[in-house]
């Protein structure tokens, strides 16, 4: 199945699938953002509908090890990282946006 990843923290991740999946199931999931692609169990918790028709599914991570979740704690954080370095990035821009209109 190929799935669109919508958002992952360290519990679980949500996705887009157009494939039907039941509540409970268990799926296995590829997760490429941490330091090497790691397989992880994940139980569908719910479904919504979303704009595109395509449905978006909540999962919670499964049955993993000490190791696996130290992988994705580890990507989760550093994804957060880069969100605050970016929207500092954004706001020093703005900033010096505003900086120089008062100059003029």
């Amino acid at each position: 199945r190929e799935v669109t990843g919508n958002d992952i923290s360290c519990g679980g991740v949500s996705f887009y699938c157009d494939e039907e999946l039941k509540v409970s199931e268990i799926v296995e999931i590829v997760i490429p953002i941490t330091s090497e692609p790691i397989i992880l169990l994940a139980r569908i918790l719910r479904q919504r509908p979303s704009g595109d028709g395509k449905p978006m599914y909540a999962t919670m991570f499964y049955d993993m090890i000490y190791d696996q979740e130290k992988i994705v704690r580890e990507a989760v954080f550093n994804l957060q990282l880069d969100a605050f370095w970016e929207q500092e990035q954004q706001k020093d821009g703005v900033k010096e946006s505003e900086d120089q209109t008062c100059a003029n």
